[in-house]
């Protein structure tokens, strides 16, 4: 579909905005650009209480946590490793994240809507939201997390409206990512199993083929913790089932 396939939409504001992937990426990458100039040169701010608490953890590093998994461990401990013990390495990848967010959001909104010029409009407003803005410039489980779902709800759309097969490895890869930062990704395929079934009548089934590796892909993310968990008499289970106020918690 293109501009001039709708002229009721081709005179709004929002489908005069560039189109295509090339300025996503110049403005994630631009905006990537300017979060890293502002807290390498101006940010007045040390880390706040979470942020200092994983980047104890990343000098510590482990297969996962009492609390949360190991992603946010990780990848403090891969940016500081580069840049050094520095506020701005700290927070390098929720900088990242957001971007990689904003682009998936573009690429899922480009296959929904089928208008490239709704790309760039669909960036810009998730690195505007509250959300994203905030994670993108503090280094906790959040900014890597939604990322990961975008990234996501992009592969599992692909995979169920599409019927790209390669799509399901990527669903698998990006939930096993993602429960590595936290664990309520795993809410995600919950709505797209309800999404499958409102759509039912629309949708061709799956290869199962393609569904079997996507699940191997995003058990992958589960092996560490279950490790770590299973040398530490299962602390994390216990920790969540405190929060619940379960007993054995």
């Amino acid at each position: 579909m293109t501009e001039t396939d709708d002229p009721q939409l081709s005179h709004r504001g929002a489908f005069r905005w560039p189109a295509g992937w090339t300025p996503v990426i110049l403005f994630a990458l631009g905006k990537l650009a300017l979060r890293l100039l502002f807290l390498a040169g101006f940010d007045p701010f040390t880390l706040i209480e979470d942020e200092a608490h994983y980047w104890e953890w990343s000098r510590r590093l482990g297969l996962s946590y009492y609390s949360k998994g190991p992603g946010v461990a990780w990848a403090i401990a891969a940016a500081t490793g580069l840049f050094g013990d520095v506020e701005w390495a700290v927070r390098l990848p929720a900088m990242i994240a957001c971007s990689i967010g904003s682009l998936a959001v573009a690429g899922l909104t480009k296959d929904i809507f089928q208008h490239p010029r709704l790309m760039l409009a669909s960036a810009v407003a998730y690195q505007a939201l509250p959300g994203p803005f905030t994670t993108g410039l503090l280094m906790t489980i959040d900014g890597p997390y939604l990322a990961c779902w975008a990234l996501a709800a992009w592969a599992g759309w692909r995979a169920r409206t599409q019927r790209a097969g390669p799509a399901w490895i990527a669903l698998g890869l990006t939930l096993a990512v993602g429960f590595l930062f936290k664990y309520t990704i795993l809410v995600l395929p919950v709505g797209l199993a309800l999404f499958s079934i409102a759509c039912r009548t629309r949708l061709a089934l799956p290869k199962a083929g393609w569904v079997l590796a996507g699940l191997l892909c995003a058990l992958l993310g589960l092996v560490p913790i279950a490790i770590w968990n299973a040398q530490h008499d299962w602390a994390t289970v216990r920790h969540l089932l405190g929060h619940l106020g379960v007993a054995g918690g």
